[in-house]
């Protein structure tokens, strides 16, 4: 994201390794960016400034060193951010600026490329509830069918399980199905516009793989397994502490999370939200 005023720019810039991951650091055009925003901000040294992150909330933690970033004007935001941008932007409110007016202009589909921005409302697919829990019950029968009638493993009917547990998550989220099979980074996107990556597995133990280079295009994950013909969530949550928990493989630019470590973190998440 550039953003700027009388010639000076604030950027937040994401760049990705050759081992998948997105590094964040704020890059501005020149000191006299200071005149730019409020008196009051007090602005991160030269060094702070160099500092980069490999977590999106990080990230956010580094503009807000700025304090008063949001009062400036946009010159560009990267069409796969334009939704968090805007959830960011959404959480200020000051009236001393025609906040509707700034707010409308990020807005993820304000912009004379539609077709490339993301935008929830647009990634939504139009298949109804009531359709996404009819799939859910024939998608059921059918695996139940293979397994029972055919004598065919849980495990290699990988493709069923992994459509059905997407209408799982659909129904349980009161969501939609990303407008695209195989979407890149999520599956679902929940009521609330968030964005989730879906992996159903029947494996008892073992971990699944998520992609490194699309993993940051998800705001949440849900595992599900099934087990003695039932779906149970192992996981529901961040995407940011599954990543943390998984192991990392540069070289393959994939995570492996087993699936007893997001059991624990779902247990560890339940605990706390208890406390």
């Amino acid at each position: 994201m550039k953003l700027g005023g009388e010639g000076e720019t604030l950027s937040l810039i994401g760049t990705r390794g050759t081992d998948g991951l997105r590094k964040y650091h704020i890059q501005t055009s020149s000191e006299a960016l200071t005149e730019l925003l409020s008196e009051s901000d007090s602005l991160p040294s030269s060094k702070q400034r160099q500092i980069k992150v490999s977590s999106w909330k990080k990230a956010c933690d580094l503009l807000e060193q700025y304090p008063s970033w949001y009062k400036l004007h946009q010159i560009d935001i990267h069409p796969d951010f334009a939704s968090k941008i805007y959830k960011l932007f959404s959480t200020k409110n000051d009236s001393s600026i025609h906040h509707n007016k700034i707010e409308n202009k990020f807005r993820p589909d304000n912009t004379s490329n539609t077709d490339t921005k993301l935008h929830v409302n647009t990634q939504l697919n139009s298949i109804s509830i009531d359709k996404i829990k009819e799939l859910y019950e024939q998608y059921y029968a059918l695996i139940k069918l293979e397994i029972e009638e055919f004598g065919v493993k849980a495990t290699e009917v990988r493709h069923l399980i992994g459509r059905i547990g997407e209408f799982y998550c659909a129904l349980k989220v009161g969501g939609a199905l990303a407008s695209r099979a195989n979407q890149h980074g999520f599956d679902v996107i929940s009521k609330h516009g968030k964005t989730i990556s879906v992996k159903a597995t029947a494996q008892v133990n073992g971990f699944v793989a998520i992609s490194a280079s699309t993993a940051n295009l998800a705001d949440e994950l849900m595992l599900i397994q099934y087990t003695a013909g039932k779906l149970n969530i192992v996981y529901y949550g961040p995407m940011e502490p599954a990543l943390d928990s998984a192991r990392h493989y540069p070289e393959k630019m994939k995570f492996e999370l087993d699936i007893g470590s997001a059991r624990k973190l779902e247990s560890y998440k339940s605990k706390v939200s208890d406390i």
